[in-house]
């Protein structure tokens, strides 16, 4: 229990790191061949974050094949991303279907953790730090699944959320930023987002506001 409640915690901090590195840091950077600090930066936290999902996830699979597929799923992660976002001064138009496997498979990647944290938090009984510790968690992955989904509608067209259809990196960052504010409920300018894109974020909205109800109703049934 207690080595679950540690990697909960390493799992909020490189989230949290995370979105600050590629969300804030990283739109100070310009895009170059060459990696920036911040990008250097943006990179190690990134691979921090993915040995603890692996680590999240095995605690629940004792089978070294499932844990073994986990792996390759997050190392697949990491190399499509890296791919997608190294393509400086691409045009995305040429980026669609690597971009679109990338978005898919970071999508799996992410909805499995999510579904075991969830699965966890409501079937089993558990103290209150834990249950906090893990519906913490679980808040902070709505706003990333939610982001790839964005990201897979708007790769065909990156007006929709306002890219710059040369630089593949901003279909991602604009994704993620927007799907923070929908959770975060701050007014985004409705000008640069599409009415499609508008649309999936009331789901995602109604789906952070009745995980909090439903959390606090679980917390409340103790």
């Amino acid at each position: 229990m207690e080595k679950k409640k540690q990697d909960f915690i390493f799992l909020l901090i490189l989230m949290i790191a995370s979105f600050i590195s590629y969300n804030i840091l990283g739109k100070l950077s310009q895009p170059d061949s060459q990696p920036s600090p911040i990008e250097i930066l943006a990179t190690i936290i990134l691979i921090g974050w993915y040995i603890t999902l692996y680590r999240v996830t095995s605690n629940f699979y004792s089978n070294k094949w499932i844990r073994g597929a986990y792996a390759s799923l997050l190392i697949l992660q990491f190399t499509l991303n890296a791919y997608v976002i190294l393509q400086v001064n691409t045009p995305i138009s040429e980026l669609v279907v690597p971009a679109s496997i990338a978005y898919v498979v970071n999508l799996m990647g992410f909805s499995i953790v999510f579904y075991l944290l969830l699965k966890d938090i409501f079937s089993q009984k558990h103290d209150l730090v834990y249950s906090l510790l893990g519906a913490s968690s679980i808040y902070f992955m709505i706003p990333i699944i939610f982001a790839y989904i964005y990201c897979l509608v708007a790769v065909q067209n990156p007006s929709l959320v306002n890219a710059d259809p040369l630089e593949i990196r901003t279909l991602l960052f604009n994704c993620i930023d927007y799907s923070w504010f929908i959770v975060a409920g701050i007014d985004y300018s409705r000008e640069k987002i599409s009415d499609i894109i508008q649309t999936i974020a009331i789901l995602e909205s109604i789906s952070a506001n009745l995980f909090i109800v439903f959390i606090i109703g679980r917390l409340m049934s103790k």
